[in-house]
């Protein structure tokens, strides 16, 4: 029967066994890229013991290779291992997989903005950094009685100027809306930011999420 290379056993700058916090079980832990723990034992990183793909545990991963990069610079020699736990962690198989994949992370990016949440007083709200995105879908709607919005963009002088929105009902394009229930469009491409400025309501409160696509 076939045995397991021995762990490695991290030590410290003074040649002195590193070990972590003890886990839920009560064992203490090693730092280490070639087992992984699984209900307290360490086992070696392998298909049938995969490591954890969660959201969280990924951007960890992620984080600990981008500080290793930083303070041990790839080798050659490492250049394979470092590639192929990268495309692992994306999902890819090889990299015509993890091109993909990117691509596709790429061409699907949006991110969603609350600019007002039931405001029932005026207030400039949420003010959206652009970074790469360039369309925006704002729906507008609550229980006012009345109320004005103004579509305004930042460009690099980081002055407030007017832009114009479409109302994706009725195709009219203005800089400014005095209706709820609507949904309008704003081209954003190139500025720095944007928001969308609750100048006046009444009589109830108004909110105002969208979309940014890129």
């Amino acid at each position: 029967m076939s045995t397991l290379n021995a762990l490695p056993f991290p030590i410290d700058a003074n040649s002195v066994p590193y070990y972590d916090n003890a886990d839920t079980n009560g064992y203490l832990t090693m730092p280490t890229e070639q087992y992984i723990r699984v209900s307290g034992l360490f086992l070696p990183v392998s298909v049938v013991n995969p490591l954890p793909s969660s959201d969280a545990i990924v951007q960890a991963t992620l984080t600990s290779i981008l500080e290793k990069l930083i303070t041990s610079p790839a080798t050659e020699a490492k250049q394979d291992t470092i590639q192929n736990q990268i495309i692992s962690l994306m999902g890819g198989k090889n990299l015509s997989d993890l091109n993909n994949n990117l691509i596709s992370l790429s061409n699907n990016k949006t991110q969603d903005v609350i600019f007002h949440d039931e405001a029932v007083t005026a207030a400039d709200g949420t003010i959206f950094t652009v970074t790469g995105y360039k369309l925006l879908t704002i729906e507008i709607y609550g229980t006012s009685t009345s109320r004005t919005v103004a579509f305004i963009g930042r460009g690099a002088s980081g002055i407030d100027r007017d832009i114009i929105g479409e109302n994706l009902t009725t195709h009219v394009k203005a800089i400014s809306t005095i209706g709820t229930g609507e949904l309008w469009q704003i081209n954003i491409a190139g500025l720095t930011s944007v928001f969308i400025d609750l100048q006046a309501v009444a009589g109830g409160n108004v909110s105002i999420k969208g979309t940014a696509v890129a």
